[in-house]
């Protein structure tokens, strides 16, 4: 799937794993894909 400035992507946060230097959000879109 490409993703540009001009998509919106519509869904909802399932997990922010913290890390010890970068932090990541996972995201559940309407289809049930995961980003």
């Amino acid at each position: 799937m490409a993703v540009s400035a001009s998509n919106q992507l519509t869904g909802t946060v399932s997990a922010v794993p913290i890390a010890a230097v970068n932090d990541e959000v996972e995201m559940t879109l309407a289809g049930g894909a995961k980003l």
